[in-house]
């Protein structure tokens, strides 16, 4: 089906990679305010959870060059070479509620908080090759580094394109009818004097 223009579509931006020693909480050196309780007050996401991929999805591409596009300015470098070079190890969420409510209906929920994941990766476990020619599945390395990323969901806006298209045709039109009344009313006029 066809569709009109739309705005800025909904997406999660990194904050920040931290880096931490395995023996380290792992955002102990995060600069934002929001992770200072980290994991406190966070959800955690299994990979059942359908939010899952998409915060996952959202973390891979910041660790490895590969998953960045070709013109991408990066303010952190990737740690990572592949994605084969890494296992996720946890993913955490927090925030993102709209407000205000009125029960279950949202209808009015014009508000939201800030809406922050954070997906914790650690090295992989460089295991035996496997005699059946199967590789087995990856395990985190326990004595490498991890390195969380920290992401912020930017909420997009995607009707703002469709709002603006709304708001300045309704004006022309609104100042068209306008001025069809008008020459109308003078016409109006001028058969009335014509008349006389």
């Amino acid at each position: 089906l066809a569709q009109g223009p739309a705005g800025r579509l909904p997406s999660w931006q990194m904050v920040e990679i931290v880096q931490a020693a395995p023996s380290e909480p792992p955002l102990s050196s995060s600069a934002l305010t929001a992770t200072n309780a980290f994991p406190d007050g966070w959800e955690e996401l299994t990979s059942q959870d359908k939010r899952f991929a998409d915060v996952e999805a959202a973390a891979v591409r910041y660790l490895t060059p590969a998953a960045a596009g070709a013109d991408e300015v990066r303010e952190f470098e990737p740690p990572f070479t592949a994605g084969s070079d890494f296992v996720v190890v946890s993913t955490y969420r927090t925030g993102g509620d709209r407000h205000p409510m009125i029960g279950n209906f949202d209808g009015v929920a014009l508000l939201h908080d800030d809406h922050f994941a954070v997906v914790t990766v650690q090295g992989v476990l460089d295991g035996p090759e496997s005699i059946t020619g199967i590789p087995p599945a990856p395990k985190a390395d326990p004595t490498s580094d991890l390195y969380s990323v920290v992401l912020e969901r930017d909420r997009g806006a995607k009707r703002l394109v469709p709002a603006m298209f709304t708001l300045v045709f309704g004006a022309l039109f609104a100042l068209s009818v306008t001025q069809l009344h008008l020459r109308e009313k003078k016409q109006l006029v001028n058969a009335s004097v014509t008349d006389q």
